[in-house]
C-alpha cells in the first residue's frame, strides 16, 4: 500500500482552488487582489490557493469637532458588516458624541439606536459593529457632537463590507 503525497499539486492545491472558487460563487465575491477583506486559503506547502475579496468602504475622519451626517455606502442593496471607531484624541471640559445608521431595509427606512458613544471629556474610545440590510438608497451616517465645552477633538472611522 502507498502513502498519497499530500503536496501534490493534484491533490490539495486543485482542491483548495475549487473549493476558494465555488465559495466565491455562493457568496458572489469577486476573484483576485482588490480592496476590501481578503478570504485566502493556502495549501500544505504555504503557497495561497486561491483569494476571494470581500469589497469594503472605509470613511476616516480625523481632527473633528462638529456634527455630520455622512454617506457610508451609496445605492447598495445588500448586506452589510459595517464596523465604528470612535476616538476622543484631545479632551474637552465637557461633551460626548454619539454614532447612528441611518438605511432602508425590507420594511422600510430606519434609524439605529446610538451604536457608539463617547465621552468627550479625556481620551476616550468606543467601538462597535453591526449588520445592515440594505433594500434600497445609501446607508448614511450621523456623528452627534452634544454639550461640547473646552474644543474637544475627535476621530470617527467607519468601514462597510459587502457580506451577502
Amino acid at each position: 500500500m502507498s502513502v498519497p503525497d499530500t503536496n501534490s499539486e493534484n491533490t490539495w492545491t486543485r482542491a483548495n482552488r475549487f473549493l476558494g472558487l465555488l465559495l466565491a460563487n455562493l457568496l458572489q465575491l469577486p476573484i483576485g487582489a482588490a480592496v476590501g477583506r481578503v478570504l485566502s486559503c493556502n495549501d500544505v506547502a504555504g503557497n495561497v490557493a486561491w483569494t476571494a475579496t470581500l469589497p469594503a468602504t472605509t470613511v476616516a475622519l480625523t481632527g473633528q469637532t462638529i456634527s455630520q451626517v455622512g454617506e457610508l455606502v451609496g445605492a447598495a442593496t445588500g448586506e452589510y458588516l459595517v464596523s465604528i471607531y470612535l476616538q476622543c484624541t484631545t479632551a474637552g471640559a465637557a461633551g460626548t458624541l454619539d454614532v447612528t445608521l441611518s438605511h432602508i431595509d425590507d420594511i422600510g427606512a430606519r434609524t439605529t439606536a446610538i451604536l457608539a458613544t463617547i465621552l468627550l471629556t479625556g481620551t476616550n474610545r468606543d467601538e462597535a459593529v453591526t449588520v445592515v440590510r440594505c433594500a434600497s438608497g445609501a446607508i448614511e451616517y450621523t456623528r452627534t457632537v452634544t454639550g461640547a465645552v473646552g474644543g474637544p477633538i475627535f476621530s470617527a472611522h467607519f468601514s462597510a463590507s459587502r457580506v451577502r
